[in-house]
This record gives structure tokens, sequence and C-alpha cells, in this order.
């Protein structure tokens, strides 16, 4: 049961906790804060691409060759369960920060559509774009189009990976057939010389 003087105290940390600028800043976006609800106890997704090799950033280093010019790419959904959200305004931007990270930061604007649309190519493009130059994640609440969409570039990945391979086997067929032929053609010229 809640005492006059327990509201008093919660009423006195709730005034000191918002800034009047903060507060100004959310009787804009109000709406959109409301529709979104609580976030605690869900989850968000983004997308993280990485080279499927392994030891690529090894073989980097070392300068170890062969490595493919273009590498093939691995493209993976990450999501992080929000135990924690907070508002906050940087300049005259309200943000909302997931578990007190400033990495899981999220400007809010003027427009209902908080969470990227996983079925927007462009969005999806840019997504990849921060994912692979090591950006700020675009994040995503829709796990399964955001899924579907990874899933679908890793089948891609893997037909190259598979068209390489392919090549590869062939390329290394091809050596083979000009070692004997020239291990062939080395013992038949000493034949007919009589030294063999």
């Amino acid at each position: 049961m809640l005492t006059l003087k327990r509201i008093i105290i919660m009423e006195t940390v709730y005034q000191n906790q918002i800034s009047p600028k903060l507060e100004a800043r959310l009787r804009e976006v109000r709406k959109i804060i409301s529709d979104m609800g609580s976030m605690l106890g869900k989850t968000i997704c983004y997308l993280q691409v990485d080279n499927v090799d392994l030891s690529h950033k090894e073989k980097e280093i070392n300068n170890n060759h062969p490595r493919l010019v273009v590498p093939l790419l691995k493209f993976m959904v990450n999501s992080i369960t929000i135990s924690e959200q907070k508002i906050l305004t940087i300049g005259d931007d309200v943000y909302l920060e997931f578990n007190g990270k400033e990495n899981l930061r999220a400007k809010i604007i003027q427009n209902p559509k908080f969470f990227a649309d996983a079925s927007d190519n462009a969005i999806i493009e840019e997504a990849v774009e921060r994912a692979m130059n090591g950006g700020t994640p675009i994040f995503f609440a829709n796990r399964q189009k955001l899924t579907a969409e990874a899933n679908f570039r890793n089948k891609q990945e893997m037909e190259k990976a598979d068209r390489l391979a392919n090549e590869f086997l062939q390329q290394a067929q091809l050596l083979s057939d000009l070692t004997k032929a020239q291990e062939h053609d080395c013992e038949e010229y000493y034949k007919q010389l009589g030294l063999v």
C-alpha cells in the first residue's frame, strides 16, 4: 500500500530524473513511445556479416595466400533480449537506449515505424553495409523476416562456394592431368634415348 510519504518521495524522484528539455521532447514523441510499449523481456534483432573463412583475419595479418579477392560471407541474425530501456536526449534528439549500452541506442523520430522493415531491400542493404563496416546496427523486430533474408543471402553465398569448389576441383584435375602427361612425356623421351 502506498503511503502519502512514499508517493511524495516517488514524485520527487520522478521530477528529478526528467529534465524539462527531455519532457518537452517526450511530448513530441510520446505517442510513438507509447505505441512501442515496454520492450522488456522481448528481443530485437540485427544483422552481423563476416567472412566464412574463420581464419581470414590471421591470414590477412600474416599475408597468407591463397585468399579470395572477394570473400564468401556469412549472414547471421543476432538477437538481444531487452533487460533495460531508457529514454534520453542528446542535443535535440530523443533516443531509446537498450540494456544501458551506447551501441544499442536508437533514435526516435516522428515515424510510427520504429524498427526497420526486413522486407525493404534498401534497408537490408544498409544493414549489411553497416555490419560489414562496423557501423551502428539497424534494429528489426520481425525476426522471422530477418532470418529469411539472412538465409536467402547465405544460400547465394553457398551457390558461389559450390561454383568455386567445382572450378577448383576442375583446376586440380587439370594440374593432375598435366603432371601425369609431363611425367609420361619425360619418361618417353628418355626411353627413346635408350636411357631408361
